[in-house]
């Protein structure tokens, strides 16, 4: 196994005399170093690890090892696993003769920026060296994002996925490229993610499968939690639950499978004898086709399955946001209230009947999704909307932002929603916990989204502003703020920002300006350009002195 950066380093150390004036001197300028140490290197004396490559069978095509060594050598990708599909026999479900795949390489990234660069760079070397492009899925930028969203939002004929939104996995944490070359695929994920999903366990010799064993991931609340969860057509061919051969084909389609295509799975699935993904496929089934599957019966397959209590009542939160059954057909704010009544009424008799006689109580912090989900179960999409996962996509990727209807593309049920930010309040302030950065952001944008900006500025300068200007990082919080404003494209909230924020007294945008220091390059050249964005689309008496600060930066 590879050892980590500091390891590495230590070894080397503990071999060679003089190792520390030697490491200075061959310690590389920021320039020479790989793009993919540049950003994101931890420290001036991170050196690059050895990574011990795969063994790749004699039989394989050549071009297999040069991808081997092009991710590890030139990607800096660790931690690389190689499977040969040709040995398997004809009948496993995952032979060549079921599945595409020849040969599948898996390899863990240091970031979701890194897999995101990797897998461009490994897009332009195979049309460079093939001369054709390859298939790459989970790689998501912000000029994409939106239209695969409207893709989506006519496919269905309704509102994208409420679960689609801003909360889940983060963007780029896995990456799947088919190269085309040879028959193999090429696997890049962050190491949390790849804890989480085990691919290993899918392809690996049932002799060894004891190696791919994964202790239970540990629930903890994290910034990027809320960071999106691609919609289940897009999660591509070998998607983590893909136990039996029904379920893979399913995950394998998207909203224009037929109904009687539907109905040949589920029979197939029947029959497959697959307990365990039971409430998995029949989930995609009802949100494709809840003729075929009813929302009560869904409930009922999963209150007699064996999930653990709390994994359930989040997996029945996401059928309620996402429920074609749940949808109302006017947009009026009465019938969209009534859908939110609807959603919690529903949830609160499921959680009953799940605790019924448990002795048990479901706590908010017992899973790190109950929070924004009971948030979001409160709120109507309307159409797709600018959340966290939006906000990281416009900051990361280098492909021009796409903007968004100044028009709300959100309803909030008042009542409602006013009563579940009571609770959370209330539990946190019992509890003596604190609201995650995410969640609170994840606030903010509903209120921006909505068109509420009178509560939006409050939140504002509540959760990010005036208790927290102590925080190191407070050009972050500015710069996520202008690229929302941007991206939302309301004169009024940019006109409010400029007069408001844009001033000397305390706390304000040119006080932090000149305290406080960019985390790169790169995110003050993105603030500059937002700015000037938005100078463009408004007119204010702070205008010229915008403009001399961005000018002096």
């Amino acid at each position: 196994m590879e050892k980590s950066h500091s390891e590495s380093y230590n070894s080397a150390n503990s071999n060679t005399e003089n190792s520390n004036s030697e490491t200075k001197e061959s310690l590389p300028s920021q320039s020479e170093l790989p793009w993919y140490l540049r950003d994101d290197a931890a420290s001036p004396l991170a050196e690059t690890a050895q990574v011990e490559l795969p063994a790749v069978p004699e039989s394989a095509p050549k071009t297999i090892s040069s991808f081997v060594e092009l991710v590890a050598k030139d990607y800096g990708f660790d931690n690389l696993v190689f499977f040969d599909m040709t040995q398997l026999d004809s009948d496993h479900d995952y032979s060549t003769h079921q599945q595409p795949a020849h040969y599948i390489l898996i390899a863990s990234g240091k970031s979701e920026k890194h897999i995101m660069k990797a897998a461009s760079q490994l897009r332009t070397h195979i049309k460079h060296t093939y001369d054709h492009l390859p298939s790459i899925e989970g790689m998501v930028t912000g000029g994409t994002s939106p239209r695969a969203r409207r893709r989506m939002l006519r496919r269905s004929r309704k509102g994208p996925m409420a679960t689609d939104n801003d909360y889940g996995k983060t963007a780029n944490s896995w990456v799947m490229c088919d190269t085309g070359v040879d028959g193999l695929f090429i696997h890049m994920l962050t190491p949390d993610r790849r804890q989480e999903l085990n691919l290993e366990s899918l392809w690996c010799r049932e002799e060894d499968a004891w190696r791919y064993e994964q202790q239970p991931l540990r629930a903890e609340s994290s910034d990027h939690i809320f960071s999106g969860v691609r919609r289940f057509h897009t999660m591509g061919p070998f998607y983590m639950a893909t136990k039996g051969r029904p379920l893979q084909k399913l995950l394998n389609s998207d909203s224009s499978i037929s109904s009687g295509e539907l109905q040949g799975l589920m029979a197939d699935f029947e029959t497959s004898g697959d307990v365990s993904s039971k409430f998995d496929f029949y989930r995609i089934v009802h949100l494709l086709d809840p003729n075929l599957v009813s929302l009560q019966s869904l409930t009922n397959i999963l209150l007699s399955s064996k999930i653990p209590k709390i994994e359930a009542v989040v997996a029945y939160m996401k059928v309620l946001m996402d429920s074609r059954e749940l949808v109302s057909p006017e947009e009026t704010p009465a019938a969209m209230n009534q859908v939110v009544d609807t959603r919690l009424d529903l949830l609160s008799k499921f959680v009953s009947h799940l605790y019924a006689y448990s002795g048990e109580q479901i706590e908010l912090a017992g899973h790190p999704e109950l929070v924004p989900l009971l948030w979001s179960l409160t709120v109507v999409n309307k159409s797709s909307i600018i959340g966290s996962r939006t906000i990281d996509e416009a900051i990361h990727s280098e492909i021009e932002k796409e903007h968004f209807s100044n028009l709300p593309s959100v309803h909030i049920a008042s009542n409602r929603n006013r009563d579940i930010h009571h609770f959370i309040s209330s539990y946190n302030e019992a509890h003596s916990l604190t609201p995650t950065t995410s969640f609170k952001e994840m606030i903010l944008f509903t209120y921006g989204n909505a068109g509420k900006w009178s509560k939006f500025w409050n939140t504002f300068g509540v959760s990010f502003n005036l208790l927290d200007n102590q925080e190191p990082n407070t050009m972050t919080k500015w710069l996520r703020l202008v690229v929302y404003l941007d991206l939302r494209n309301d004169p009024s909230a940019i006109s409010t920002f400029l007069n408001k924020y844009w001033s000397r007294s305390f706390p304000s945008i040119i006080t932090d300006l000149e305290t406080r220091e960019f985390e790169s390059e790169k995110e003050k050249h993105l603030f500059k350009t937002t700015m000037q964005s938005l100078l463009q689309k408004v007119e204010t008496p702070t205008s010229t002195e915008v403009q001399t600060t961005l000018d002096s930066l």
